[in-house]
């Protein structure tokens, strides 16, 4: 039986299949708890217990005898024992302990399959430049660090076709990524997933792909840098070996709109775009310039994301809502940080409206309310759920003819679409930043029913501001305000969250508050009596409580690009 070896201060843990090292992208994932273990440190007493000489230096074993012989148990036996045999107090156990979620020693028994593809697939938490290649990263350190364990693990793990999906092509950031054949011959024959960082992409790793192009069938290209003119290069090399029909999810994103005019994925005559559009199911694009008017999509496509679209003429309009209407059986539609002029469209051939009659779900991001009030009142209206998630851009007209913001415009905007869910930052001046203009902002959406909160100062004039008028309140009509069932607080901050027990009660009194969650700097920090008196009190007066930590990230203020389908 083969172990990785764990070496002091900076050690790398090798077995068969992993490339050795730090490359595999550990500066990467540090945020992420227990996505690998590569140059952690044992306590001082495993270091004794595990301490062998060999010519003189010291090294120390993956795991001691004890666990090894416990590793010749079936998963179901040997799951928990092998995890009682690792020191607590060691940064493996530590980490195994957070990372598998067995402290009660509950381990799924039946699929060990599926219960390492949720571990190793898991998402990462947090923010990083890089998001696709952190991602990449953590999911192959997990998956090397399970079957470094032990022979019973590892035989698992290299038994598992679904944990060997990703084929990344990603040099030089992570000069030794893992070997493409190596992760084929470990898939099986099953499809396969494509990531590709184009800036710096290696061809020859695209052609050693030769005579299994049909397996791909989800494709993530994507650039970081500014000039990124290797998109087209990169995308015409897949499709030219590609089967018609083998790709269904393709995700494409330009990491400048700036350079966007520069990436017309299909001004070259002998990219078939077209063609491709036809086999899509999804379909996500983020500043890339695209021809709409050549794009017909199928009943196939049913998710479309759409970022940073530039629209400059009366034909790229009409073009974009050309190929909207083309997808029929649409169920989700992103529509991220659109930027046109409505006046460039020939009024003198009326626009005819988009029927998505399968839709379910519409996102709404960004962008000038004149812009979004177009592009909504452009689609038909339906049963479909309706996400706006607005900064303080929205308030002014696009293009700028006016420093000041429109503030009534904006309400008027509001109070035309039947908005589900709204997403509002605090940061910046903008109608909805003080307790006063929240509330004429959420008395423009009488069908709210969840209000997101990003960025706010907790304190009474914000809460005041969230309460429905008293029939004595004249200066506003009751029933036009939203009775709001879910209330989410992100990355917000406060003086004293027990304070505001008083406005907490009024919002329970004054909606039908069923999720709340109290989320920013307050819940990061250690609680003292009254506020876990709060909290406690919280749970009797809502179904369900969402604490969330993290005190600066709030994960709903952007729909953020990822390493999708993934």
């Amino acid at each position: 039986m083969k172990f990785g070896l764990l070496r002091p201060s900076g050690a790398q843990v090798t077995t068969a299949g992993l490339s050795p090292g730090k490359n595999e992208g550990d500066n990467l994932c540090s945020s992420d708890p227990g996505e690998g273990f590569q140059g952690c440190k044992w306590s001082r007493r495993s270091r004794r217990a595990n301490k062998q000489s060999r010519g003189g230096h010291s090294t120390y074993t993956l795991l001691s005898p004890r666990t090894t012989k416990s590793c010749h148990h079936t998963y179901n036996d040997g799951f928990p024992r092998v995890y009682a045999c690792i020191p607590r107090n060691s940064a493996v156990g530590a980490g195994l302990g957070r990372w598998l979620s067995i402290d009660n020693l509950t381990p799924p028994r039946r699929n060990p399959c599926r219960d390492f593809f949720q571990r190793v697939y898991s998402r990462c938490k947090g923010y990083c430049q890089s998001f696709m290649l952190r991602r990449i990263a953590a999911i192959y350190r997990r998956l090397y660090t399970l079957i470094s364990v032990c022979v019973t693990w590892r035989r698992i793990g290299l038994g598992c076709p679904n944990l060997w999906l990703v084929v990344p092509i990603i040099n030089p950031q992570i000069p030794r990524d893992p070997s493409s054949e190596l992760i084929r011959q470990r898939a099986g024959s099953g499809n396969l997933h494509l990531a590709i960082l184009v800036d710096n992409p290696l061809l020859k790793k695209l052609e050693n792909l030769a005579g299994h192009w049909h397996r791909f069938s989800v494709i993530n290209l994507w650039s970081d840098s500014t000039t990124g003119g290797r998109i087209l290069q990169v995308l015409e090399k897949i499709l030219e070996h590609s089967p018609p029909g083998s790709i269904s999810r393709l995700s494409l994103r330009d990491r400048d709109l700036d350079f966007a005019p520069h990436l017309s994925v299909d001004s070259n005559p002998n990219l078939p775009i077209a063609e491709l559009a036809d086999s899509l199911s999804v379909f996500r694009t983020s500043g890339i310039s695209t021809r709409w008017e050549h794009i017909t999509f199928s009943h196939r496509l049913v998710q479309l994301r759409i970022d940073q679209i530039v629209a400059n003429n009366n034909s790229e309009l009409r073009g974009f809502f050309t190929a909207l209407s083309s997808a029929s059986e649409l169920k989700e539609l992103k529509l991220i940080e659109m930027i046109f002029d409505p006046g460039v469209l020939d009024r003198t051939v009326p626009l005819e409206v988009v029927s998505l009659p399968k839709l379910e779900f519409l996102y709404v991001e960004r962008g000038h309310f004149n812009v979004l009030d177009f592009i909504l009142s452009h689609i038909a209206r339906g049963t479909y759920h309706i996400t706006l998630n607005l900064d303080r851009d929205t308030a002014y007209r696009y293009p700028y003819f006016e420093e000041q913001a429109d503030f009534e415009a904006f309400y008027r905007f509001l109070r035309s679409v039947p908005v589900d869910k709204l997403i509002l930052s605090g940061c910046g001046e903008s109608p909805w930043s003080i307790g006063s203009s929240l509330q004429h902002t959420l008395e423009s959406v009488p069908g709210l029913k969840t209000l997101v909160l990003n960025h706010y100062f907790l304190d009474s004039e914000l809460f005041a501001g969230l309460r429905r008028p008293t029939p004595s309140e004249t200066s506003m009509d009751r029933g036009t305000f939203p009775r709001l069932t879910r209330l989410e607080f992100q990355a917000g901050l406060t003086t004293s969250l027990s304070e505001l027990k008083p406005d907490f009660k009024a919002i329970f009194e004054s909606h039908c508050i069923q999720t709340m969650a109290p989320g920013g700097e307050f819940m990061s920090q250690r609680m003292d009596g009254k506020h876990l008196a709060l909290l406690k009190w919280m749970k009797g007066h809502v179904s369900h409580l969402k604490r969330t930590r993290s005190p600066i990230w709030a994960p709903e203020s952007r729909d953020a690009w990822q390493l999708w389908d993934i």
